[in-house]
C-alpha cells in the first residue's frame, strides 16, 4: 500500500518562493500543513488561498504572536497532525526546500522507501542567486541552477515515521537537522534523496530575511542565537560586496 506522507512548513513573508514549493513539492507529497504567526504581512496567504482554491491539499493553522523557538511549535503541529492518524510521515520541510533526486528521478519513488523504523536524514543540494540568473523567471526551480559543491557544507534534515513520536518519543531539534530520543533509535541516509535548497531567490528576499531575523533576535533577546548570527555574518559579507 503507498505510504501517505505530508508536509509541515512553518512561514512567514515567502510570497517569491511559496507558489513554486506548492507546486513543485504537493507532485510527490499528499497534503502540506502551513504554520503562520501575525509576522506573515506580504503576500503569501492569499497566494497559498489561491491554490487551495485550484484544489491543492494544503492546510492552515494561525499560531497569532510567536513568543518561543520554531522548533517548539513544529514539534507541536507535528504531533498533533501524527495523532490525525492519516499519515505514515510528516516531514519538516521549509519553504525553501524542494524534493529531488540526486539522478533526476521521480521522488515519489524513493519517498516510498522511507523505513518506518528508524530516523532517515535527506541531505541539501543547496542552489546559489547568482548576477546571471533570469530575473523574470518565476519558477524557483529554473530560474537558480547553479549549485554549491556539498563537501564545502554538509547539511542533512531529519524524516520520522509517526509511530516513533510515540514509541520512542522522539522530537526535531532546532531546525530539524537532529533529533532527541528516548533509548537507540536508527539512523539512515539518503543515496538518491535530497532537498534542493534555494534559500536566497532575490537580493530584495534576501535583505528582508536579515532584517527579520535580527528582528526576531532582539525581539526574544536571543543575541547568542547562531542562526542569527550567521545571517548577520551573510548580510555584512554582502553588503562590503555591493559597495
Amino acid at each position: 500500500m503507498p505510504k501517505k506522507i505530508a508536509a509541515l512548513t512553518m512561514i512567514r513573508n515567502e510570497e517569491e518562493i511559496i507558489e513554486s514549493f506548492v507546486r513543485y513539492n504537493m507532485n510527490f507529497i499528499d497534503a502540506i500543513y502551513f504554520i503562520y504567526d501575525n509576522a506573515c504581512t506580504d503576500n503569501t496567504l492569499n497566494i497559498l488561498q489561491l491554490l487551495k482554491d485550484e484544489g491543492y491539499n494544503i492546510f492552515f493553522r494561525n499560531e497569532g504572536p510567536v513568543t518561543f523557538a520554531e522548533y517548539i511549535l513544529r514539534n507541536k503541529y507535528l504531533c498533533e497532525i501524527a495523532a490525525e492518524d492519516k499519515y505514515d510521515f510528516v516531514m519538516p520541510l521549509d519553504a525553501d526546500e524542494f524534493i529531488s533526486c540526486r539522478d533526476g528521478s521521480d521522488p515519489r519513488i524513493e519517498l516510498e522507501k522511507l523505513p518506518e523504523n528508524m530516523v532517515t536524514y535527506i541531505p541539501w543540494r543547496t542552489f546559489v542567486l547568482r548576477h546571471e540568473d533570469d530575473k523574470n523567471e518565476k519558477f524557483i526551480p529554473r530560474k537558480l541552477t547553479y549549485y554549491r559543491d556539498e563537501k564545502y557544507m554538509k547539511c542533512f534534515k531529519t524524516v520520522i515515521p509517526v509511530h516513533l513520536f510515540y514509541s520512542n518519543k522522539v522530537y526535531l531539534n532546532a531546525g530539524s537537522h537532529e533529533v532527541n530520543a528516548e533509548g537507540i533509535i536508527g539512523k539512515k541516509y539518503t543515496d538518491n534523496l535530497m532537498y534542493a535548497h534555494f534559500p536566497v531567490v532575490s537580493e530584495e528576499q534576501f535583505e528582508a530575511k536579515v532584517c527579520i531575523s535580527l528582528c526576531n533576535q532582539i525581539n526574544h533577546k536571543r543575541q547568542h542565537s547562531s542562526d542569527g548570527n550567521v545571517q548577520l555574518r551573510m548580510y555584512e559579507n554582502w553588503k562590503n560586496r555591493k559597495t
